[in-house]
């Protein structure tokens, strides 16, 4: 059993098997170049790519930190919102009970007004008898003046 397998096949078929292989190696040699040119190429753009992808991780942090500080702002502003409303609720209510307030003294100032034209009426009315009485009395003086003369003069 030693015996060589490629020595029963015909003489120009080893050279075409070896041909073959031999094509097959050369195949083998220009893929095994080109993958190595490939991963080389690889390992430069890792080079390539790792500054920048240090550049983002340190704008991601510097988003983080940015982020949460408007949170924390933004708690803030909830919180400064929640108080305004709080006041305005307190100054709407403090408003209605001004309202009130006015209408009552309008009301107030109505009736105040309407007793001050009655004692204006009532005291023009008393203005005109006064003036009727005291121009009455004018009359009869000078009526008994006439009667009786002026008596000082005499």
């Amino acid at each position: 059993m030693s015996e060589n397998l490629t020595d029963k096949l015909p003489p120009d078929s080893n050279e075409r098997l070896l041909a073959t292989l031999e094509s097959i190696d050369n195949r083998l040699k220009a893929l095994d170049t080109r993958l190595t040119a490939v991963e080389e190429q690889g390992a430069r753009n890792s080079y390539n790519t790792r500054p920048i992808w240090e550049k983002v991780l340190v704008r991601l942090e510097g988003f983080d930190s940015k982020q949460d500080s408007f949170e924390k702002r933004q708690i803030g502003f909830e919180q400064k919102l929640l108080e305004f409303e709080a006041k305005l609720g307190s100054l709407d209510s403090k408003v209605t009970s001004l309202d009130s307030k006015v209408d009552e003294q309008g009301l107030d100032m109505r009736s105040g007004f309407k007793r001050l034209a009655r004692q204006k009426a009532e005291l023009a009315a008393d203005t005109i008898a006064v003036r009727t009485d005291q121009m009455d009395l004018e009359r009869r003086m000078d009526r008994l003046e006439d009667k009786y003369g002026d008596r000082s003069g005499q």
